[in-house]
């Protein structure tokens, strides 16, 4: 309380009525405080409820709910089963019956609880991390491994680790013990009698350990023993599953050592899962090289030999594999299999002069007789005849270096002997080789002059291909012009094209063609006249001083 200056008090100041004043100033402060609590309730609620969707959505629920609820088990199931559908809006609800469910007498519902938690986990596209509920999701399905019925442990253990999986990816922090006993509970369960059980263990627990969670739940290294180890088991199907969980995620540069064993499996199928998981490798695969080819020719079942063909065509290639494996496609070359010594060729041609030591072995092969008997797989590099398997290879390998000539020659023998299909993968090698191929040049003016003058550009493009790397610029080029200059009457347009691309890449060694090439420019094709146009322009633009 003050006074005033003659001594008298003030109440304004201190007094009775500043008091009043600021006891009623706080409770106006409570009562707005409240009615805007109140506002946002009531706006909350009218946007809740004004949404159509959203309230079908809860009156579905609730009804789904009380399903679950009756006294017949195909009603609960149905009811389980509804609750799965329901979008993300109103799931935090679904969650609590659902494990209520999971402690129902009829083994069908509680399944089908352990799936429906497992599903909505899902589409809640990882981030479930609805706090309690989840947890205590978790912490039911963790009870639920000890079921006396397997089925139901198959749908827990499937429901734990997507859950687990989800919380672990969820960052929230909260629940890092139930992440904990959901990896440890899924490491026990690679003990139980069930091979389902085992099975679903061992892919959800490569999910717990994946190198997208920051700080994973169990050590990776923990997660690979516990597979390895289930190599060995009775069941062929944990096995698999054991396979495609090593193989599933990206554990290092190189695919684990330990799978090797499992090529040894009794099953062919485990086999073929092996050989066909080493196809996202990329590097580290030299190790693999002698035994997908030892088992190409070796192995009981057909399905594992083509699967490794298969898998060393289009993966074992630099980098996955490295010069070190040229000594092992070398002594494969010598194979009495034609498909490995195909395959064998295929992979050396992509290790060019690095793989200069497997001339005289391919040159060998070049020149084994064509066998119409042998039957590769097909698709993709090495399902050829190992003879043309051996022609690309040297084109790849030979070219630059002291073999050429030895090569270059042996090819021109290859291009005029055997059937006709030879001769373009012979003229593709000599392309290879460029002008040091010039004694190739009349053999192939040969295998040109000598088709139908209607097919031969279609058969032969290789041949028009290699001369044009050839000839020019060289005193063969004339001969080469004159043999292709027939093209540009051929009926077929693809060849006429062929061809006078082909005259182009002469430039001025081909001025004999231009007449031919100006009657061109009026064809009604429009693709020959633009091919017939960029020919005179190459060849007469060379010719202008």
């Amino acid at each position: 309380m003050s006074t005033n200056s003659d001594g008298s008090l003030n109440p304004a100041i201190g007094g009775p009525m500043g008091g009043r004043r600021r006891l009623t100033g706080v409770r106006a402060l409570m009562v707005l405080v409240a009615c805007c609590g109140a506002i946002l309730w009531a706006w909350r609620h009218l946007a809740e409820n004004s949404d159509p969707g959203l309230v079908e959505a809860r009156s579905f629920q609730e009804r789904s709910i009380g399903m679950i609820r009756s006294g017949k088990p195909a009603e609960r199931v149905t009811g389980i089963q509804q609750l799965e559908r329901l979008h993300t809006g109103v799931v935090p609800v679904s969650i609590p019956p659902l494990v209520e469910a999971l402690e129902d007498s009829n083994a069908e519902v509680r399944i089908a609880a352990a799936g429906a938690l497992s599903w909505i986990c899902f589409g809640e596209s990882g981030s479930c991390s609805g706090g309690e509920v989840w947890q205590a999701a978790a912490t039911a399905l963790i009870r639920s491994l000890k079921d006396r019925d397997p089925a139901v442990r198959v749908a827990a253990t499937k429901a734990l680790a997507s859950i687990g999986t989800s919380l672990a990816n969820s960052d929230s922090g909260g629940e890092t013990e139930t992440i904990r006993a959901s990896a440890a509970a899924l490491i026990q369960c690679l003990n139980d009698p069930a091979p389902g059980v085992r099975s679903a263990a061992a892919i959800g627990l490569v999910d717990l350990a994946s190198p997208g969670i920051a700080a994973p739940p169990i050590d990776r290294a923990t997660v690979m023993d516990a597979l390895v180890e289930l190599l060995g088991d009775r069941d062929a199907g944990v096995r698999l599953s054991a396979i495609k969980s090593m193989i599933s995620l990206p554990w290092g540069s190189a695919p684990p050592s330990a799978l090797a064993e499992a090529l040894e499996d009794e099953s062919a199928e485990n086999r073929a899962a092996v050989v066909i998981g080493l196809t996202p490798f990329r590097i580290g695969l030299d190790p693999w090289v002698p035994i997908l080819l030892r088992l190409a020719e070796h192995d009981p079942d057909s399905n594992v030999r083509v699967q490794c063909l298969r898998t060393l065509s289009f993966t074992f290639k630099p980098p996955a594999v490295t010069s070190a494996v040229v000594p092992v496609l070398i002594a494969s070359l010598r194979s009495m299999d034609a498909t490995v010594r195909s395959q064998a060729a295929s992979i050396l041609s992509a290790f060019s002069t690095d793989a200069v030591a497997a001339v005289p072995d391919l040159l060998r092969v070049l020149n084994e007789p064509h066998d119409a008997k042998v039957v590769l797989f097909g698709g993709g590099p090495g399902s050829a005849e190992p003879a043309f398997e051996a022609a690309r290879a040297l084109g790849r390998i030979a070219p630059g270096t002291a073999k050429a000539k030895e090569a270059v020659a042996a090819l021109i023998e290859f291009a005029r002997s055997g059937p006709p299909r030879r001769h373009g993968w012979a003229a593709y090698a000599l392309s290879e080789f460029g002008t040091a191929a010039e004694e190739a040049v009349p053999t192939l003016v040969k295998l040109v002059n000598d088709h139908p003058l209607d097919d031969r550009f279609n058969r032969e493009a290789s041949v028009v291909l290699a001369l044009t790397k050839i000839a020019p610029g060289t005193p063969s080029a004339g001969q080469a012009v004159a043999a292709l200059l027939p093209g540009l009457q051929s009926k077929a347009s693809v060849s006429q094209i062929r061809a006078l691309d082909a005259l182009g890449r002469f430039g001025p060694s081909a001025a004999e063609a231009v007449p031919r090439i100006r009657a061109l420019k009026d064809d009604p094709d429009s693709r020959v006249r633009d091919a017939a146009a960029k020919a005179l322009t190459a060849i007469e633009n060379e010719q202008a001083p």
